[in-house]
């Protein structure tokens, strides 16, 4: 199984959503997500599969950046990496992401 670095190699959109949700309120270790083409099942993960967990990513990105003298700022959006394997997208195709204790999206792809 293949997975993403957030390296911004592999990301063509960002889809945020309009609720916030602390992080206190999923689980940043064992949340399962699930990707659907057309309602089938064709990718599945969980923040295990970004480096162990995505707090390892995070503390990866806060000790580096820390060390490049650069600080996040307010409303700034970061990717920790993929939950699962990139799925390259086919037009006429609705797909759907669901991940447990952030809820779900989707898209037509075109």
């Amino acid at each position: 199984m293949t997975h993403a670095t957030a390296d911004n190699a592999c990301c063509a959109r960002v889809m945020p959503g309009a609720d916030r949700v602390q992080a206190t309120q999923v689980d940043l270790v064992d949340a399962r997500s699930e990707l659907l083409e057309d309602g089938q099942l064709v990718a599945a993960g969980s923040p295990r599969d970004c480096l162990g967990s995505i707090l390892n990513a995070w503390r990866w990105l806060l000790r580096r950046s820390g060390e490049l003298g650069i600080a996040l700022q307010p409303g700034d959006i970061v990717l920790c990496g993929a939950m699962g394997p990139a799925v390259p997208l086919k037009p006429g195709r609705r797909y759907e992401l669901l991940v447990e204790g952030l809820g779900t999206v989707s898209l037509q792809a075109e």
